[in-house]
């Protein structure tokens, strides 16, 4: 018995010490779809006969998909085996992906990058909460920064990739690829990921779930709303009010309720408070930047897929050459000088990216977002380990989806911001740049600021 027992031990010690790189594995696969669809907008906009910047709703779609579905997968993760919920999310991004290359209309493509972002709100969630479940918080960054370096790979092979394919074959087999990827990622979750079971008998906050989804949706409509007619502006802002109001009555039904998807706990709570402002503001920045560049060089500037695909891949090059320096710079420096500093710089970076892209400097613009990279990196382990790393371990969960939630939200805000300025018919291409980047500016200075309210060293 005591041997059955020793060797349990050791597989489990095992599969532990191999599980960062497994979840890593398992997540590219999110990094891959945004880099690759990040690059091949103009190609689906030929292809169903759109404009070039209303097909970023492709991409949106996606991330409201999973923002909305975020607070069943982690209500599930107290129900269910976290590996169970694993498998099921890899499975419908196998069909999802299935479902987008078989695509017709542009309609079968939204509802299959729907289904896609449903998944991706079981995987990327569950995939953090393993973290969470396996590893003291004293490692915590350590074993984030690997489990991200491998996912932040499909950012530099993404672009890669679906150019090659998109210019050899056509958009079709990207997805095909994807999933592929998918079923290679079903595979070793069943066989390699460990169970971790975690039952509780908390009801479900239906009510909540009714009012956030609802604000998120009208959140959504804000952004989009506008892209196909422009003589009902006025839904623009409808839509923004709706939005508000909705945000506010859930605000005020969280506080009558202890079952409340985000509690009152959390919202109460300064320092979680601050890491997930600064999340949202910030991925506005990084969601922004990257679909502002891909299309400024492709729709504006006329590069070729291959020029484009070397530019995000550099600036995913960075992100992963940066995350072995994370640990080391906010030891050293602490965290909050460490994002005061990188706020700054990621500020001036921007300015940079906007005369690069106005000037058509583009190996100047290869260095630039390969720093933007860099610095990009240690905001995005920072920020979590701020937001997450003094909540109760019984508040894991809970605040695991809310700042998956604002993570997207914020994103969606970016890639949406960016396209709606580029449909601006009264404004000329180079004042929309100017005013996009002024803005992307703005936050980085913003952040500096914000980031001096931090409590942590």
């Amino acid at each position: 018995m005591k041997s059955i027992t020793n060797v349990a031990a050791n597989k489990y010690l095992c599969i532990r010490q191999f599980l960062p790189y497994i979840l890593g594995s398992i997540m590219f696969m999110e990094y891959f779809d945004g880099a690759a669809l990040n690059i091949i907008f103009p190609e689906l906009a030929a292809a169903f006969h759109v404009e070039p910047a209303f097909m970023k709703i492709s991409l949106t779609t996606y991330l409201i998909a999973e923002v909305i579905f975020i607070p069943i997968a982690g209500h599930l993760s107290h129900k269910i085996d976290l590996k169970i919920l694993l498998i099921s999310g890899i499975f419908l991004m196998l069909i999802g992906a299935i479902g987008s290359a078989i695509s017709i209309n542009i309609t079968l493509l939204i509802i299959s990058r729907t289904i896609q972002g449903i998944s991706a709100a079981f995987i990327t969630p569950t995939c953090r909460l393993f973290v969470l479940k396996s590893f003291d918080k004293e490692i915590r960054l350590t074993v984030i920064n690997k489990v991200m370096g491998i996912a932040l790979i499909g950012l530099v092979a993404g672009p890669f990739i679906s150019a090659f394919l998109v210019t050899i074959y056509n958009w079709e087999v990207i997805f095909f690829v994807f999933a592929a990827f998918s079923v290679f990622s079903l595979v070793f979750a069943y066989f390699f990921i460990p169970s971790s079971k975690n039952i509780t008998m908390d009801r479900f906050d239906i009510p909540g779930y009714v009012i956030l989804s609802f604000a998120f949706l009208a959140f959504f409509l804000f952004f989009n709303i506008t892209m196909s007619n422009q003589n009902i502006t006025y839904l623009h802002g409808l839509f923004l009010i709706i939005s508000a109001l909705l945000f506010l009555a859930y605000y005020a039904w969280s506080k009558k309720n202890n079952n409340a998807i985000i509690p009152k706990i959390l919202i109460q709570d300064k320092q979680f408070l601050l890491g997930i402002t600064s999340n949202f503001i910030f991925r506005i920045l990084f969601g922004g930047l990257i679909f502002t560049c891909s299309y400024a060089m492709q729709i504006e500037l006329g590069y070729s897929l291959i020029k484009t695909a070397t530019s995000l891949s550099l600036y995913g090059i960075g992100m992963i050459a940066g995350k072995p320096f994370v640990s080391f710079v906010t030891k050293r420096y602490g965290y909050k000088q460490s994002l005061i500093f990188n706020s700054i710089v990621l500020s001036i970076l921007s300015i940079f990216v906007l005369f690069e892209i106005l000037y058509s400097h583009l190996y100047a613009l290869y260095i630039t977002l390969f720093v933007y990279g860099l610095s990009s990196t240690l905001h995005y382990s920072a920020m979590n380990i701020i937001s997450l790393n003094e909540i109760s371990s019984s508040l894991h969960s809970k605040a695991n989806v809310v700042l998956n939630i604002i993570r997207l939200l914020g994103t969606t805000s970016g890639i949406s911001f960016a396209a709606l300025m580029f449909e601006i018919n009264t404004a000329s291409y180079h004042v929309i740049l100017c005013i996009i980047f002024s803005i992307y500016s703005f936050i980085g200075i913003f952040g500096s600021r914000l980031f001096k309210k931090i409590s942590m060293g």
